[in-house]
Order: C-alpha cells, then structure tokens, then sequence
C-alpha cells in the first residue's frame, strides 16, 4: 500500500490504460529545481529553449532538439565576450543589431541581462526582461537570476525580493529559484542592511522593511518551502546575517543544521570553509556581546578547521598560486594583464584562473585566521567591550545610509538630475531601522528579536523599546544629522577641543581650526583606517564603505580593538555605510574635511584605460560605472578645508586606472575651475613621475610624505594591501604602486590650460611605453 489506500500495482495499471502524455518544454528545461537536468551556460540547450515565442506549450519538443545555428552561437560568444570586458555600449547595439533580429532568443536576452547588471545598469537589464515579454519570449530562470544579481549589486533588495516571491509563487518548475538564485539575493542581503521603503497600498502610504536579515530570512522561509537543497555558501551566508544582527542562539542552530545537512557532502573543504567563516561571525559577535566563553569557543573553532582545510589542501598536493610559471613581468594592474590577449594566454587561462582562485581562497583563510586569533586572545583576556556600552557605540559609530554590492550608474545619473537631495526625517528613520534590525541594537539593549519583521507600519519602536533604549543611555529621538541634513560630527564624536588659535585665510576670513577630520573612502573591512586612528589619536577618522558586511566587520574590529596607544576601543573613527558620492554630497558639510584618502578602489575592469577608446570615451562624457567617477571626485573635492588645507589622496597598484583617475581629474578640473591643484611629489618624498600630463601618476611606496602611517609590522596595513604583496592575479604589481596627491585650490594658483586630443593622446602614448619599459628599470 503507498498510502493512500491504493496499492502500487493498481496504480501502475491505471498508469498503463492512461493515453500517453506530450512532454512539455519544461520537462526539457536546464532550470529544474533539482539540478537533474541543469546544463552548463554554454550548452546549446539554452538557445533551444529561449528562442522561440513564450508559448509554454505552444511549440512542439521535437522543434527543442535542433541545434542552434552558427550565427546563433556566434552571437552568443561575442556577447559574452564583451560581457566579460563591461563594453556595455557595444554589447546592447550588437545585441538591438537589426541584422541579428532573426537569431536572437532567450540566451542572447539573458547574456544582455547579464551584462548589465554586471556594468551597473540594472534599468538596461529590466527594459530587456520587458522586451522578451513583450516580444513573447519565455524569461529563463539565467536571465531572472542576472537580474536579481543587479537588483543585489546596486542595493534594490526590494526589488530583489519582490521579484523572488513571484519565482516561489509560480506554477511552472522552470521559474522557481534554484540555489544559485538564493545565493545571490542572500549576498545582495549582506551586501544591503535592513532599510525603510514607502509603498503605496490603496490610498494610505505604508511602510516596508527590506534587506538585510528581514529579507534573508524571508527568502530562507520561502525556498524551505520549496525544498530547495542549501549549499555550504547558503547557510554561510545565512548566519553571517543572522550574526551580524547579533541574533547569535538562531545563528548557532543554524550552524548545527549545515554541519547535519552537509556532512556527507562531496566538496567537504568547502563545507569546511563555510564551518569556519561562520564560527568566526559567531565568535564576533558573542564578543561583542561581552560573552567571552562562547566567542573563545567559537574562535577557536574556527581556528582549529582553517587549519584542517590548509592540511588538508597541502596533503592533496594541490598546485601553490605561485607556481603557475607566468612571469610576474608582464605587465602591471590586478588580475589580468593590460596587453592583448594572444592564443598563448587563451590556452593558460584556465591554469591560471585555477591558480589566482587558490591564492585568494588561500589569502581569505589566513585573513579570518588573524581575526579569530585577535578573538580569543582578547577574549582570554577578560578585556571584552562590555556589552552596557555598545548600545551608545552603535548609536553614535555606526551611520547607515545605504548599500550594495558596487557603484551602479543609477547612483551617478540621480547626483547629475538632482534626485538625491537630502531628507532629513526618512534618514533619521533609516539610521533608526538599519541599527535596531540589521546591526544588532535591538540583541544589545536586550530586547526579543523574535518579533522583527518586514512590516514597518508601526513605529520602529514600541514603548518597552524606548524604555531599553534609554536604560542603556541612547535617547531613541537623537539624531546625529544637523538641520541641514549633514553630519553632526560634535554629537559623533561628542565635544572636541579646539586648537589654540585659528588662522586667516587668504580671502580674509577667520578660520576657527577644530579636531581634524579625516574619510577614507571604500574602507573595506576598516583595517587601514584603525592603523591610521591609532597611530593620529588627535584626529577624527570616517570610514566609507558600501557593503554593509564590511562596515559591521570594521565597526566589530574597532570596538574589539586594543592596542599600546588606544585605552580600550578606538573612539575616534566612526563606520559610514552609503554610496560614497552621495555621502559626500548630502551629508558632509562643505570646507569640512581635512584629508579624503582612497586606497586600492576597484577600477571597472582591471583592463579599463589600457585603450585610448576608454579614455576618449570618459572625456566625452560616457563614464564607467565606478566608485572614483566625475561627480564623485568633485564632490570630495567640495569638502576638503579651502585654501589649500584639505588633501584628496589616492593609492592604487593599477596603472591603468590610475591613468583614468587622472583624465578624470583633468575633466573635472576644467569643468570647476578653481577647485583643485595637483600635488607634486619627488625622489626626496620616495616618489617619482609616471607619464605627463595636466595631472599624472607618481609612482612609490606610500608613506608619511602622502599622511600615510606605516603599520607596526610589515605584514601590511589592510586586507587590500595584504594581497597586493601576495601578488595575487598574477600580474599584480609587488614592489610599485602608484599615487595622485590633489589639495584644494588657494588663491594664486596657476591657472591650468585645457588640454588638447593631441596631448591627451601623446600622454597614453608616454603611459604605455612607460609601462612596457618599466619593469626594466626598478628605478622607474
């Protein structure tokens, strides 16, 4: 009997009489939710399946088993390819071709959707999405899962969840999410804290909390339901969240419920690695806690499986990333070379991929080794932060604004239309939400998080709320926003003394000099900035970062920090998440900054510059979405102190984009005049002159001539500049880097000429030679 009160060989029978049943074109389709039929990207499936009109079972099986055509296929790699270099531009007119109007299909749409997300243009990707429907073509589950890796990137997670929803309530197998699709709204979550959205439901304007852990356990809940099989980076994922909002008892079941899950499973060092990443987020944020037993529990746990997973890895003989045989001489910038790729390095490539994936798993591994070490001796100590003053270190050291995974274009286009001006009560809301709900002020002052949910129509506190928050010193209606919608960095920091005496600057006005205030922009995981806050405890620090993942990691390791020159937790940096160019825009008074410092920024592509197309294309007006764009660098530059007191610094190992730095530069200062003067630095500073120019490279070693404070050892000032001394992406410059020093305009500064196509091209011309002799030269 099979349970339901017939038997099994009844039913065969029944089976047997029944007229054979057409197969339908999902039963053919590679995005079951099981995985059973899932083919790899480049199967011709993919064009049988999304090239015909969305007729889910108008068109005959057999007409799914003709192969794609060669024109079809050569689409498909020109695409790609131009994917894979973020040529977005180039990518939709091939795409939109009228000549390719016979072949395009479904595979073509979601390469496109693809590559939009990756380069930033998420709109771009959903007037695709729109156009497959309106043209009947069947949306694939690739083509949805790249547009849910926009959504992620740029920090829409309410239109990434709202999107995964429609997938788990759909009827057809071929929508519902996969794991992958999981994984990247779970790293959108990380990448985005909880934060406040309007809607408008009816005639009453409502409210709705989405990112963050809200939305991470949501999507959790709905893909249970679905019996979606987890991954290890699923559940890694999952508690990061859950650990990050300090909801460390859910966090630790979910923990157990991975190693039961993916005990057997067949990739045990990725488990494994999962294993450690996470009982590191729990080991931090039990110290954060002040629950010194169970952070040195869980650090040590931590410690004790990174080390199997380095045995195990070393016993396996697997190939060390330093001994793939490519000469490190090639040429200078990040993971790939700025030369042209020959049928040489086509044939290595995937050696060295193989190779460049070990040294950065090998990199990260020892990164959370350090952390979970500093962990449990701190926490063996007895020295953690007590848990009675985080509630008022969250309040006043954390500011979250917004996330996301990279700068989108979206964020360029709203600062050029005037569409991101200030709102003073919506941020003060926001800075409400994101702290109680994604960054662990509601576990910190004691109160239940079993009770967070998305639904926002209330006030965010209740009355016990209030009431916990004051017992721990934070009055729940403070706001660290001035009226104008900037910073109070006096009700951050609380009251600074004042210097001795003030200045007058050249257009005869006083100037009262207070502490100096300094932001490091993409702060990552903050490690170089608490280097810096140690070594000057006389200034002010701000750390700017994007991910909000990476701003609780640099909050927790502030607030664990100890040190011979910091009497308990560094008190003098306070941890921003929000688009940079917006954060300096709307919340950063002008003529308020004494130093803006940028290291190591991710360029577009690391090839991005090595043509004279890019540079042309930058100068006429049609810029890549990075952090460093046109409006970003003259926002920075509207902050820094006037009269030459404020300095914008940037550090990077990419010539490349160094170059495009500085055409940028050049762009911005002859569309503000007399908002930025060059730096010039010499052999006496350690640096010498790379290239000409209006405004140029200098190549060395960062230092005090640029206020850059040298680490107590030299294992490297942060996680960035670690890897750059691995080497890491095989062409990565070890023993050069490169530097652009601007400060702000004083009076009597030449003015500088624009300059012509002509010097333009002569100065990559300079660039390029540079960078195929320099090698020769150590001296430069």
């Amino acid at each position: 009997n099979n349970g339901n009160g017939r038997s099994s060989s009844s039913k065969k029978k029944k089976k047997k009489s029944r007229p054979k049943k057409q197969k339908t074109p999902g039963s053919h389709d590679d995005n079951h939710v099981g995985g059973k039929r899932k083919r790899a990207a480049t199967s011709p499936q993919h064009h049988r399946t999304g090239s015909h009109p969305a007729s889910n079972s108008s068109f005959h099986p057999s007409a799914q088993r003709s192969a794609p055509t060669e024109a079809a296929l050569a689409l498909s790699s020109k695409l790609k390819e131009l994917s894979s270099r973020k040529r977005l531009q180039e990518a939709l007119r091939l795409y939109h071709d009228a000549s390719n109007d016979a072949v395009r299909d479904g595979h073509h749409g979601s390469i496109m959707v693809d590559c939009c997300s990756r380069c930033g243009d998420v709109k771009a990707g959903e007037r695709i999405v729109s156009d497959m429907e309106a043209a009947g073509t069947h949306v694939s589950l690739q083509a949805k899962t790249a547009l849910l890796k926009g959504y992620s990137h740029s920090g829409q997670i309410k239109k990434g969840i709202e999107l995964y929803r429609s997938m788990c309530a759909s009827r057809d197998r071929r929508d519902q999410p996969n794991v992958r699709t999981l994984n990247t709204l779970l790293r959108g979550c990380l990448w985005t804290a909880a934060s406040l959205h309007k809607t408008n439901d009816g005639d009453t304007p409502q409210r709705e909390v989405s990112g963050g852990v809200i939305t991470g356990e949501e999507a959790w809940r709905l893909s249970k339901g679905l019996n979606l099989s987890f991954d290890a980076s699923s559940y890694e994922y999952s508690i990061a969240l859950l650990c990050q909002a300090l909801r460390c008892e859910e966090a630790n079941r979910r923990l157990d419920e991975m190693k039961s899950a993916l005990l057997a499973a067949s990739d045990g060092s990725a488990m494994e690695e999962s294993v450690a990443a996470s009982a590191l987020s729990l080991a931090r944020a039990y110290a954060l806690l002040g629950k010194s037993k169970k952070a040195v529990e869980y650090a040590t746990t931590s410690i004790k499986t990174i080390d199997e997973v380095a045995y195990s890895a070393s016993s396996s003989n697997q190939p060390s990333p330093n001994t793939h045989g490519v000469e490190s001489s090639t040429a200078s910038g990040g993971k790939r070379s700025w030369r042209q790729p020959t049928d040489h390095d086509t044939a290595r490539g995937s050696s060295r991929r193989s190779s460049s994936n070990a040294l950065f798993r090998s990199h990260r591994l020892s990164e959370m080794k350090i952390e979970a070490v500093d962990i449990r001796n701190l926490c063996k100590e007895g020295s953690t932060l007590s848990c009675s003053h985080l509630p008022q270190y969250l309040a006043t050291r954390l500011l979250y604004f917004s996330g996301g995974g990279t700068t989108d274009l979206s964020s360029i286009d709203a600062i050029r239309q005037g569409r991101d001006e200030r709102d003073i009560s919506d941020a003060t809301e926001q800075l409400s939400a994101s702290l109680w709900l994604s960054f662990g002020l509601c576990a910190a002052v004691g109160r239940s998080t079993n009770k967070l949910s998305a639904d926002a129509s209330s006030s965010m506190f209740g009355k016990l709320d209030r009431k916990a928050l004051r017992a721990a010193g934070v009055n729940p209606s403070d706001s660290v926003l001035s009226e104008d919608g900037c910073v109070d960095f006096q009700k951050v920091f609380g009251p600074r003394e004042e210097s001795p005496h003030g200045t007058t600057s050249s257009y005869g006005t006083t100037l009262t000099r207070f502490r100096p205030i300094n932001i490091e922009l993409g702060a990552g995981a903050g490690d170089w900035i608490r280097v810096q806050a140690i070594a000057k405890p006389a200034e002010d620090f701000v750390s700017v970062e994007l991910r909000s993942d990476r701003v609780a990691q640099a909050f927790a390791k502030l607030m664990l920090c100890r040190s011979s020159k910091s009497a308990g937790s560094i008190s003098n940096v306070c941890c921003v998440g929000a688009e940079c160019g917006s954060f300096l825009r709307n919340r950063i008074a002008n003529h308020s900054i004494s130093t803006v410092y940028v290291n190591h920024p991710e360029p577009p592509t690391q090839t991005y510059g090595a043509r004279y197309e890019d540079i042309t294309n930058v100068e006429a007006g049609s810029e890549p979405a990075h952090m460093l764009n046109s409006e970003s660098l003259i926002a920075a530059a509207k902050c820094l102190k006037p009269d030459g007191e404020g300095r914008l610094i940037i550090v990077t190992d990419n010539m490349w984009y160094g170059q495009l730095i500085c055409k940028t530069f050049d762009i911005v200062m002859r569309r503000e005049r007399g908002l930025l003067t060059q730096v010039e630095l010499d052999s006496r500073d350690g640096f010498y002159r790379v290239g000409a120019g209006t405004v140029c490279l200098y190549g060395g070693s960062p230092n005090e001539a640029i206020a850059h404070a040298s680490p107590s050892s030299d294992g490297g000032s942060s996680y960035f500049d670690r890897l750059w001394r691995t080497g890491a992406g095989t062409h990565a410059e070890r023993r050069k880097r490169f530097a652009i020093v601007m400060r702000s305009y004083r009076q009597g500064d030449e003015e500088r000429k624009p300059r012509s196509s002509t010097a333009s091209h002569r100065s990559f011309k300079s660039m390029r030679q540079y960078s195929q002799t320099s090698r020769k030269s150590p001296g430069g």
